[in-house]
């Protein structure tokens, strides 16, 4: 038979065979890899997504890539959540996988501060639940929607998400996306004035809670119940911690700081006790700071410092403002941690004799906040002139401002 001599069109194609060759037997290593792992350590999630992604075993790789992303956000490490998530979604092609891995990556967005990234990614996947008419997982999504947008500091946005999201799902059977929508109904009418709504939605979701199990919603749903009832102080702090206690026992540490903020603000206002208040707003940053919720640590230590403002305490906020400043930096948005910062430390530069730059940022404030319709910012602005005119002693700014903030109150 002879040599022979192969002559190829293309100088590039023998060393595209050449790849080929090598692609194959470097596939057919890494699955051999995979299934050695497998064998004899099943949960190197990370490793087996990475060795049967390179196998060109899509669906395994799939697997272990969420299974890694649900490990890190179990373990707070958001980031690397996000990672994996968004490498699981790359190789999905089937409509409900890649819309419950959009579902899970938004929230690992969210827990970054990462707020507007994670409203389109779930609007994305409402897009493909909704195709699916899987109408729990829209409404437990437009529910996280709301709650981020508020967390946003677009207090009037979240209440039109919550009511977009409800007549989708208003006739919907009993589920934990229901549940979690009519909690965040509830929250976003208590922000937006509607309190009678707000009491009665959360009574709802509340009973759906308690039939469904769904330990969660119920601690969100006592806390802003608690809200509702600030009238009856007694009653107020007896959800609250009502609702802290099964936040803990449920190792729910997001919900439980959000009971710690509310139960903080009960005991300084209706039991004149200070250091039960300081310390219920510590642990809620404490906890917030080991999930990595930034925002949440920022806000709580901001109405900490605004605290000790009031209390006289100005130099040891001082001391506090550059390590308040380096988180507020780091994040990304305007969120009610930032929005709480920017409150205290306007009110820091006016109790040194600073008015002008409190002023100015507090005109600034209200004029985009009316505009807007942002009672969050509208409230804090309307705080530091009315503080600032005190300090001053310029009743008429005062008073202007005042009369605005009880009418705000009232409606």
């Amino acid at each position: 038979h002879g040599d022979v001599t192969f002559i190829f069109v293309h100088a590039l194609v023998p060393s595209a065979i050449a790849d080929s060759v090598r692609t194959l037997r470097r596939r057919k290593l890494h699955k051999r890899v995979a299934t050695a792992v497998e064998k004899v350590n099943p949960h190197d999630y990370e490793s087996l997504a990475y060795h049967f992604g390179e196998a060109g075993d899509d669906s395994q790789a799939i697997k272990y890539y969420k299974l890694a992303g649900e490990r890190a956000a179990a373990a707070f490490a958001n980031q690397d959540a996000e990672n994996y998530f968004q490498s699981a979604l790359d190789l999905s092609e089937a409509a409900p996988e890649q819309a419950d891995l959009l579902a899970k990556l938004g929230l690992a967005q969210a827990y970054q501060s990462e707020n507007q990234s994670a409203l389109e990614t779930w609007r994305e996947a409402i897009d493909v639940f909704k195709s699916l008419n899987d109408i729990d997982r829209v409404a437990e999504l437009f529910a996280r929607s709301t709650r981020t947008t508020w967390d946003w500091g677009d207090t009037k946005g979240s209440f039109s998400i919550a009511e977009e999201g409800l007549s989708w799902v208003e006739n919907a059977a009993d589920g934990p996306g229901f549940a979690r929508l009519l909690a965040e109904y509830s929250r976003a009418c208590f922000f937006n004035g509607h309190l009678d709504e707000s009491w009665n939605f959360g009574e709802r979701s509340l009973k759906m809670a308690e039939k469904l199990d769904l330990v969660e919603i119920q601690v969100e749903t006592l806390t802003t119940l608690a809200l509702c009832r600030q009238e009856n102080p007694e009653q107020t702090i007896e959800y609250l911690e009502k609702a802290a206690k099964l936040a803990d026992a449920s190792n729910l540490p997001r919900q439980a700081t959000r009971a710690y903020n509310n139960l903080a603000i009960q005991y300084l206002h209706h039991e004149s006790n200070y250091q039960k208040a300081k310390d219920q707003m510590l642990k809620a940053a404490q906890i917030a700071k080991k999930v990595g919720d930034r925002d949440g640590e920022l806000f709580y230590l901001s109405n900490l410092g605004m605290w000790e403002l009031m209390r006289g305490h100005i130099k040891e906020v001082e001391q506090d403002l550059p390590k308040l400043k380096e988180i507020s930096d780091l994040l990304g948005g305007e969120g009610a941690g930032k929005l709480g910062f920017d409150q205290l430390y306007h009110i820091s530069l006016a109790t040194k004799g600073d008015f002008d730059q409190a002023l100015d940022y507090s005109q600034t404030r209200l004029e985009g906040t009316r505009k807007f319709g942002d009672y969050q910012r509208l409230e804090s602005a309307l705080e530091i002139t009315i503080l600032v005119s005190i300090i001053k002693d310029d009743p008429g700014m005062g008073m202007s401002a005042l009369e605005e903030y009880n009418q705000l109150a009232e409606n």
